[in-house]
C-alpha cells in the first residue's frame, strides 16, 4: 500500500480567518508506512496545544537557529521548532457552487410542453478565498513513540535537538 506521506511534506494549519501557517513534515523513510491519517489527526491535536503556547516564543539559543522542542504523544512523538519564512506563494481556497435556471423560451416557438429538465441551465458560482501565509513555517520531525530519537552517534533521548543532527543535514538541503 502507498503512502500519502514522503519524506517532505508542506501543509498549510489555519490558525485564524484568514491566516495560516505553513507545517513542514519530516518523516525517515522507514516510518512512510507507519504515518496514516488517524496518527496524523493525532499529531494536528498535540498542535493545536503546542502552537498557541510556542508561537510568538523566542528561540532559546539564538546561535543554534534549528533548536528544537519533544512532544510525545501516545503512540507518536515529534520535534518541532519555528524558522523564519521568506513567502513567494499565495493560497486560496476555491468553493463552488451550482445551481439550475430555468431559460425561458420564446412563446412563438412554442409547440408542446417539455419537461421542466428540458428548460433547466445548470450555472455555476465560483468564489475564492484568500489567506495571508505566516511568514515563520512549523518544522516537525515524526516518529513511532518506540523510536528513540537519535542525535548523531548520541542515542539518547534528549529535551532538546537539531534538525542538522537529525538528518546528518541542515533542513534548507531537503526542500
Amino acid at each position: 500500500m502507498s503512502s500519502v506521506y514522503s519524506t517532505y511534506n508542506i501543509r498549510y494549519l489555519r490558525i485564524s480567518e484568514k491566516q495560516v501557517l505553513p507545517l513542514i513534515i519530516y518523516l525517515r523513510q522507514e516510518n512512510l508506512s507507519w504515518l496514516n491519517d488517524i496518527i496524523f489527526q493525532e499529531v494536528l491535536s498535540a498542535l493545536q496545544r503546542i502552537i498557541p503556547k510556542n508561537f510568538s516564543r523566542k528561540k532559546k539559543n539564538v546561535s543554534d537557529k534549528s533548536l528544537s522542542d519533544i512532544y510525545r504523544g501516545s503512540n507518536f512523538q515529534f520535534a518541532y521548532y519555528f524558522k523564519p519564512t521568506d513567502v513567494k506563494h499565495s493560497i486560496l481556497i476555491k468553493s463552488q457552487t451550482e445551481h439550475n435556471e430555468i431559460k425561458e423560451s420564446p412563446k412563438e416557438n412554442y409547440t408542446s410542453p417539455t419537461s421542466v429538465e428540458d428548460d433547466q441551465i445548470l450555472k455555476f458560482n465560483v468564489t475564492y478565498q484568500g489567506f495571508n501565509i505566516i511568514r515563520k513555517s512549523l518544522v516537525i520531525i515524526v516518529e513511532p513513540l518506540d523510536k528513540v530519537i537519535e542525535f548523531g552517534d548520541n542515542v539518547q533521548i534528549a529535551t532538546a535537538m537539531t534538525i542538522d543532527n537529525y538528518f546528518g543535514k541542515s533542513d534548507t538541503d531537503n526542500e
